[in-house]
């Protein structure tokens, strides 16, 4: 790629606040097009099982689910069965547009409204690793915040196949 698409505008020599705003915001538009971030890992619990508790769309009535799923336990299989028919099918995002396509890829969501789970990413340290991941130095997580946004459920049952 060019070095001249990474360089900022020059600004006359006495910038303003707002000249300054808008390097800045140049700056963060040309790296959000081109940066992807992703911080993996694996977590242990010692608090026990997440446990995901929803109300079903059709019988309104409610249901739980303890992760992981316990080899051969058949009410915890139903009980996933269930969770995949109350979910919605869920799309993905393509530049600016919401996309269905079962083709590309099969999954469920549910809204937040419809459920809740019993695991909160920064009573885990989960916020502050993003935070030191994003910013070296920073033990507090400064800003950085999690929400619950919506669950997205993939399963060989209701998936088939994902070309992600």
């Amino acid at each position: 790629m060019d070095d001249d698409a990474h360089q900022a505008p020059v600004v006359d020599d006495d910038p303003t606040t707002q000249d300054l705003m808008e390097l800045v915001r140049s700056a963060l538009a040309t790296s959000a097009i081109e940066t992807v971030f992703n911080l993996g890992g694996r977590l242990e619990l010692s608090s026990g099982p997440v446990v995901v508790r929803w109300d079903g769309r059709v019988t309104k009535s409610g249901h739980s689910l303890a992760l992981p799923l316990p080899d051969g336990d058949s009410g915890s299989e139903a009980s996933l069965t269930q969770l995949l028919k109350d979910c919605e099918p869920a799309t993905f995002g393509r530049k600016q547009e919401e996309i269905l396509d079962e083709e590309y890829r099969k999954a469920g969501k549910m809204d937040t409204g419809s459920f809740s789970v019993n695991f909160h990413p920064s009573e885990h340290g989960i916020t502050e690793e993003i935070a030191q991941s994003l910013g070296p130095g920073h033990s507090a997580p400064r800003g950085i915040t999690a929400k619950l946004y919506k669950l997205n459920v993939r399963s060989p049952a209701v998936s088939g196949r994902c070309r992600c």
